[in-house]
């Protein structure tokens, strides 16, 4: 687990269950102004749920986040690898990805 947060009010919730789990998250959040919540005090937002152990490798997650007022939530499960690789720049964003199997 690897997680480099440069910026302001940026927001990390992990739960990860698996055997093998490789997470890398780079966030840096200063060149935004835009908020995620109502009362605007966060700049992203990012949730990761990984459970099963995966296969040979493991679960792979690697973010990289520019940009504020994002919010991320990553559940990956199963017995089989699963691997996220995105990146992202820009405002206001909102992604959600589920891999299972």
């Amino acid at each position: 687990m690897a997680f480099t947060l440069t910026g302001d009010n940026s927001d990390v919730v992990a739960a990860i269950d698996g055997v093998s789990v490789a997470a890398t998250v780079t966030v840096d959040n200063s060149t935004s102004l835009a908020t995620t919540s109502a009362s605007s005090d966060e700049g992203n937002a990012i949730t990761l749920d990984i459970d099963g152990d995966g296969d040979v490798n493991g679960h792979t997650v690697t973010l990289d986040i520019t940009g504020g007022g994002s919010t991320y939530d990553v559940t990956q499960s199963g017995v089989n690898d699963n691997y996220v690789d995105a990146t992202f720049d820009g405002d206001s964003q909102d992604v959600d990805i589920t891999q299972s199997d």
